[in-house]
């Protein structure tokens, strides 16, 4: 061994490379079919949760355990929330689809006492 230089015992801890953090959160959204749709609350509650199992997932690789409940309970969790954002965007849609036939009977309407108009005006001449 050369002089100056004390045997170690152990390697030393490898340190996780961490980036500043800059306030910003980057969210997976469920694409279905061709169309993107916009981020909700549900994508960002399940995108948090889902970072803070890997993190503990991280921690007990650590110390060499495993929990399979811990699998089990990330995939109930990814199940309730994807039925969840389901039913959040299906409810937009909706939405969506009821402002615009609210417009389409607005113009209907307008459509009717115009022409009732013109017939009133036909039968007065």
């Amino acid at each position: 061994m050369p002089e100056g230089t004390a045997p170690s015992a152990s390697p030393a801890p490898k340190r996780r490379r961490t980036e500043p953090d800059t306030g910003k959160v980057q969210v997976a959204v469920q694409k279905f079919g061709k169309e993107t749709r916009a981020v909700n609350e549900v994508d960002v509650v399940l995108t948090t949760i889902t970072a803070a199992i890997a993190e503990y997932r991280e921690s007990l690789a650590e110390t060499n355990e495993r929990v399979p409940e811990l699998d089990t309970y990330e995939r109930e969790v990814e199940y309730e929330f994807t039925a969840q954002d389901e039913l959040i965007d299906e409810h937009k849609l909706l939405q969506s689809a009821l402002r615009r036939s609210g417009l389409q009977q607005r113009k209907l309407r307008e459509q009717l006492l115009h022409v009732r108009l013109e017939r009133s005006v036909r039968k007065s001449v």
